[in-house]
């Protein structure tokens, strides 16, 4: 696969300075493929903070940018001592998305591994286990990380491990569909079956921490693969080699649970990371007190690699293994170790001294087996507590509201009175649903969230206004073209006597360079010309008592009216030019009779246009006035 992602890397360092008005970018830490990395000082809470400054490459991926910006605002409310919190997500105008994240001083476990000689199990499972805690506690409040590898374990100064990069995995995922260096570092670490649903499970977090575990006890990768495709069928197909193979100091109890996290199928793996961290927590007890640890059953294979026979390593791993003065030193450090056999054999041919053996076996051990079932129970007991305590807890629980189909101010006003947030993922034309009103909202409804969780709402912004053409003058059939390619609808056509071209529109429902929502209906009126209008009982008509002189004003005329007492309706045509003079005219036609005072035309035309008025009087006593621009152009008593 070409990496589909244009690199940026030779960019110059952005300059430092005040992101969004409140975060004081002090370093630069370089660049991740999603993220430009700072130290930063919030300036609201006078503390140190890690800023991760969305690549300005990613605007043109939008499935990337919502993906990450849904992301952090998922993982918002998650709070646990095992993770480096995220504290902030937003936009600055200039710079654009941004997350914010618990500035924890120290180097990621890859940097350990890579650096370091390989520590005894021992100290690796104290190091991991704050790791298998904060899974535990994620997984509790509903959350899944999705990419649990080393460059996300950050080990302190004080020696403590806290998970990061929760705000990354889904859009590394949808990055990876375009950069295959990215597909393959996600391969290294994921579980088999998220290759074919592209999503993850508390299942798929366990695995990822098995092979995270398999690397850190081995300084080596259970599956290694030349791309993506590769490793994830290495993943999906063989098995690994047990890791005291490499390390010998390993355990076998410790081989068995690094497999039991690496088993293909999510049932076989150990269900949970609460039970997980029990295991882990009773082999280093164990591995401290220099005692034997029950051993579990080693898993069966599920198929085995072509040509490599369970427990052996491939030529290549060899190789590796002894490819540079590192890998030389740790051979000689391993070859080294001074071992003594253990009559019980469950720790690894009894590395552990003969006295603390000897003592052992002078132990009753029907006080070690209750002391054992003790364990057993007090850790099952904390473990289920752990489990429904979300649930032992109401008034720590939001049930999540309806909340699609109601405004903007309406969902604002729940989430005062409930105690959570919402937060606009996106705003856009729909024509289905009405201005700031909901149309699609991440949370189910009902679901239980923590108070002051964010949900992250869709709103719509009404239907698209689009400017409507001016139709006047054009035929029907050029009418109904115009309005087509402006994204409208030709509604109702009318016929009105007028001076204009017959057929020709004379008006329209909506006028020229107004507004109307896309796929409106736009009515229209065409000249009839000198057709007959139906209840046209007369042609009288008074004429444009334009100035005097002018070679376009015509002769005006008097009607013939009936008697006042007739009521016999009649009808009136006052024709008028527009002066051509490049303005526009605003015309209005008022009567003036016996019994009320009315406008019967009021409306802007361009200059040099023809206009015909029609209306009725019923009186002989009445008064007819046109004005053009509010001054009086003519009059018929």
């Amino acid at each position: 696969m070409n990496d589909g992602v244009r690199d940026d890397s030779n960019l110059p360092p952005m300059s430092l300075g005040i992101l969004s008005e409140r975060y004081d970018l002090l370093d630069d830490f370089g660049t991740s493929p999603l993220f430009r990395h700072f130290r930063a000082r919030d300036m609201q809470e006078n503390t140190l903070v890690s800023v991760k400054l969305l690549r300005s490459i990613m605007r043109e991926y939008p499935d990337v940018f919502d993906a990450v910006k849904v992301s952090a605002l998922t993982h918002l409310s998650l709070r646990s001592d095992h993770i480096a919190q995220l504290l902030d997500v937003g936009e600055d105008p200039e710079h654009g998305l941004f997350v914010v994240e618990q500035f924890v001083r120290g180097v990621d476990l890859g940097d350990r591994i890579q650096r370091s000689a390989l520590p005894m199990p021992i100290t690796i499972i104290n190091l991991l286990l704050p790791i298998v805690a904060a899974l535990q506690e994620a997984h509790a409040q509903g959350a899944v990380h999705g990419g649990v590898r080393p460059d996300n374990i950050i080990i302190g100064l004080d020696g403590k491990a806290v998970l990061a990069g929760w705000a990354c995995a889904s859009g590394l995922h949808r990055l990876a569909q375009r950069t295959s260096s990215v597909e393959l570092a996600i391969a290294r670490y994921a579980a088999p079956e998220t290759a074919t649903i592209h999503s993850w499970t508390p299942s798929s977090d366990i695995y990822s921490f098995g092979v995270v575990l398999y690397e850190a006890l081995t300084g080596e990768l259970p599956f290694t693969g030349e791309d993506a495709v590769e490793l994830a069928t290495r993943h999906a197909t063989s098995i690994p080699v047990p890791p005291s193979t490499i390390n010998p100091a390993v355990p076998k109890v410790i081989d068995n649970l690094v497999l039991q996290c690496l088993m293909k199928s999510p049932s076989e793996r150990i269900p949970s990371a609460s039970a997980l961290y029990q295991q882990l927590v009773q082999v280093g007890d164990a591995l401290r007190a220099g005692r034997s640890y029950g051993v579990t059953e080693q898993p069966t294979p599920v198929v085995a690699s072509p040509g490599i026979p369970y427990g052996a390593m491939s030529p290549k791993a060899q190789d590796a293994r002894f490819s540079d003065s590192w890998s030389d030193e740790m051979a000689k450090r391993r070859s080294t170790t001074v071992v003594d056999d253990d009559a019980d054999n469950d720790v690894d041919d009894g590395r552990y001294a003969k006295a603390n053996a000897t003592a052992l076996k002078q132990r009753n051990a029907s006080i070690w087996a209750m002391l054992a079932a003790s364990f057993v129970l007090l850790g099952s007991i904390v473990g289920v507590v752990l489990l429904i305590r979300p649930y032992l807890m109401p008034a720590e629980i939001i049930l999540v509201p309806a909340l699609k189909g109601k405004t903007l101010t309406e969902a604002q006003a729940l989430a005062d009175e409930r105690g959570f947030k919402v937060e606009i993922v996106d705003r856009k034309n729909n024509p289905d649903v009405p201005k700031d009103v909901i149309y699609q909202v991440r949370e189910a409804e009902g679901q239980a969230v923590r108070p002051g969780s964010v949900i992250a709402i869709w709103v719509s912004d009404g239907p698209e206004m689009v400017p409507v053409p001016d139709l006047r003058g054009k035929t029907i059939g050029q009418a109904k073209r115009a309005l087509e390619e402006a994204g409208f609808l030709l509604g109702g056509t009318t016929k009105k006597r007028d001076f204009a071209e017959a057929g020709s529109v004379i008006d329209q429902s909506v006028v020229g360079a107004d507004s109307a929502p896309r796929g409106a209906t736009i009515d229209i009126v065409l000249s009839a010309g000198d057709e007959v209008i139906p209840g046209d009982q007369s042609d009288p008509s008074v004429t444009n008592p334009t100035s005097p002189g002018s070679s376009d004003a015509p002769t005006g005329q008097t009607n013939e009216l009936p008697p006042a007492d007739s009521e016999n309706p009649r009808w009136f045509r006052i024709p008028y030019s527009v002066p051509d003079d490049g303005a526009e005219h605003h015309i209005r036609v008022d009567v003036e009779e016996e019994d009320e005072n009315r406008t019967v035309y009021e409306k802007k035309h361009k200059a040099g246009e023809k206009v015909k008025v029609e209306f009725e009087v019923k009186s002989m006593k009445r008064k007819i006035r046109l004005f053009d621009n509010d001054q009086l152009k003519g009059e018929v008593e």
